[in-house]
């Protein structure tokens, strides 16, 4: 009895280009992780697991400010600062000028008695002493901003934000 031939199809098999399309396929991979992680960090500018840090302003840790590390251009921003302990109150923000420069301020939270401008640093005091203090603000310039803020009779607090487009 003659042996049949098997009825496949007759393709040659490239394998130079199978593993070339694996190494493409999981560098897409990594790629695509890596896009994920960055929004899951809050990247992008949305509201990610660490796009809000928290500084302490004291030495005591007993006030401390909130800000993002990340944003985008001409989107709304906060930085604000609270008072968590018993006897704690918000009487004077100094924040450095050239920082407000580069913002847009949309509303402080509660509205400042009086604003002065000293040493390259803008002062902000309030009436009554709030537990806490936020300026909403829209940033004017893509890039990295830094900034020094500080609470009157405090040590200064560098802070950092990137800015995309």
């Amino acid at each position: 009895m003659p042996r049949e031939k098997a009825k496949t199809l007759e393709l040659e098999d490239d394998l130079s280009y199978e593993r070339r399309q694996w190494r493409i396929e999981r560098f897409s991979w990594v790629i695509m992780l890596m896009i994920i992680i960055g929004a899951v960090c809050g990247l992008f500018g949305g509201a990610g697991l660490f796009l809000y840090n928290k500084a302490p302003l004291t030495t005591t840790g007993d006030t401390e400010m909130e800000y993002p590390r990340f944003g985008r251009f001409m989107s709304a921003l906060s930085l604000t600062f609270r008072a968590t302990g018993t006897d704690n109150t918000i009487s004077t923000i100094s924040i450095e000028e050239h920082y407000l420069n580069t913002m847009q301020i949309d509303n402080i939270t509660p509205s400042p008695e009086k604003v002065e401008a000293q040493n390259g640093m803008l002062i902000y005091s309030f009436h009554g002493s709030p537990r806490q203090v936020s300026f909403n603000l829209k940033a004017n310039s893509i890039g990295m901003h830094d900034a020094t803020i500080s609470l009157t009779g405090q040590e200064a607090v560098q802070i950092h934000q990137f800015i995309y487009p």
